[in-house]
């Protein structure tokens, strides 16, 4: 009996471990790479072993919903060339997708150490707003030292952004920038308003995390949690049997973003400025995520739209951003990025779990923001853990 507890423990302690190397992979990307490896594959490397053992000791293995993942994997590895490195990070993408079809991750433990790191950022950036407008100073969080600086590039941050020069107050607590800490807590969001059991706990944790994003003022992030609380609301409004409380949840809703947009003007502000209309800044989110679309799409022409240049952009500032769609469609071309469409659209419409609505929000997220081969591993392994149609 000792021996059988004690393999209980150790696998419980290994799950925990899964789950907070798994949690931190859209974390540990903006890092400086280690000996030129980025700590997202160090870390996912150096938990191999485990993840193979788990695999040998299966009696049969699941493939389903595995055929899109090689295909795009595959046409990844092959339209450009082959390099180490990536044969190395797209055989990571496929063990750990494959892994997780089997089952390797316990799902409870990896959402609930998402939901912790959520709380835990969200507590950060609350501090930060609480010394910006209760005290007049500003705290930095962001270990700028230590940030890769193509990341910085990447995103358009640069330390004198984040210590305060810009026309508004953008806490993101220990992310790079607000949206980044926006896509991370909106899953913790989705998940406990989405899934199939909530409790009263789960809706004071998605209204304290709620608060948190606005208080970060991402336009992504706000938009997205909107549709979130809505869409949770909705599924109980077109259920017969709560059809008053759903009513009830969506105009409670809708009043409480009235008179916060009325009310607070870092809201109000942050709304405005996804459409340009905002009273301290005349940018414009929607045109700031999309401006440098044509400049790409018209450097394209022939083969180079179908197969893409196999280069990395690294015109983007002078072009505009470009979300990750619009990205694949320049390295990897229009079949790419079919590829990478199919590889979440297909959860999305035929998967019927809660999971179904977050492969929807990627897609969505991909055209206006940028996601990398890391975050990209994070959210498919989410999208198909634990999944009981899946086996």
């Amino acid at each position: 009996m000792a021996v059988i507890r004690l393999k209980i423990k150790k696998e419980a302690i290994m799950q925990v471990v899964c789950a907070i190397v798994i949690a931190l992979i859209p974390i540990l990307f903006s890092y400086k790479q280690i000996f030129s490896i980025s700590p997202t594959y160090i870390v996912l490397i150096l938990l191999l072993p485990y993840v193979a053992l788990k695999l040998i000791s299966k009696k049969r293995f699941v493939f389903k919903h595995q055929g899109i993942l090689f295909l795009y994997l595959f046409y990844m590895l092959i339209d450009h060339g082959v390099t180490l490195g990536e044969v190395v990070v797209l055989f990571l993408f496929f063990i750990y997708a494959f892994a997780t079809h089997n089952r390797v991750f316990n799902a409870e433990i990896l959402w609930k150490v998402i939901v912790t790191i959520s709380c835990i950022a969200t507590i950060g950036v609350l501090i930060q707003a609480f010394f910006y407008y209760g005290l007049g100073k500003q705290i930095l969080m962001c270990p700028t030292g230590l940030m890769e600086p193509a990341v910085w590039e990447q995103y358009g941050v640069d330390s004198s952004y984040r210590a305060g020069g810009h026309e508004m107050f953008r806490p993101a607590a220990f992310f790079l920038e607000p949206s980044i800490y926006a896509q991370y807590v909106v899953l913790a969001i989705m998940y406990l308003r989405l899934s199939e059991t909530r409790t009263k706990k789960d809706l004071i944790l998605a209204i304290f995390l709620s608060i948190g994003i606005i208080a970060s003022t991402s336009g992504i992030g706000i938009a997205t949690i909107v549709a979130v609380w809505l869409l949770s609301y909705g599924k109980v409004l077109f259920n017969s049997k709560n059809f008053l409380k759903g009513f009830v949840g969506v105009l409670f809703f809708i009043v409480v973003l009235i008179i916060a947009f009325n009310v607070s003007e870092t809201f109000r502000e942050s709304v405005l400025r996804i459409v340009g209309l905002g009273e301290r800044s005349d940018y414009n989110a929607i045109a700031g995520r999309t401006g440098g679309v044509v400049f790409m799409w018209n450097s394209l022409s022939g083969s180079e739209l179908w197969f893409g240049t196999g280069e990395y952009i690294s015109r983007w500032y002078t072009w505009g951003f470009l979300g990750t769609f619009f990205r694949i469609i320049y390295e990897y071309g229009l079949i790419g990025v079919s590829l990478f469409t199919l590889l979440f659209l297909s959860p999305a419409f035929f998967l019927k779990s809660w999971q179904r609505w977050m492969a929807f929000y990627i897609i969505v997220l991909s055209l206006v923001s940028g996601i990398s081969i890391q975050s990209t591993i994070f959210y498919y392994i989410l999208i198909y853990c634990d999944l009981r149609e899946i086996v």
